[in-house]
């Protein structure tokens, strides 16, 4: 994977932007540690930039909505590999 390669802009990236307001700041400051990473394990998996792109939003959505259990256990960045999976 090119080393330029970065995720497309897209609605599910939108909405979590949108919805900052509500979200804590530890969602805020997980997406910013894991978001890249996972959308490069995701392409390399997947070979398409945006199938990557859909399923790191699409993971990342999922974790905001269960937010507060998955906080509840100890190892959060598992549980989003988990699902990004």
């Amino acid at each position: 994977m090119p080393e330029s390669a970065e995720p497309p802009e897209d609605l599910g990236e939108q909405a979590l932007q949108n919805s900052s307001d509500v979200m804590p700041p530890a969602f805020w400051a997980f997406h910013e540690l894991y978001h890249q990473a996972y959308f490069e394990y995701a392409f390399v998996q997947l070979g398409d930039q945006v199938a990557a792109d859909k399923l790191v939003d699409q993971t990342l959505v999922f974790l905001a909505v269960i937010w507060q259990q998955v906080t509840e256990q100890v190892a959060v960045h598992l549980s989003a590999s988990v699902v990004c999976r």
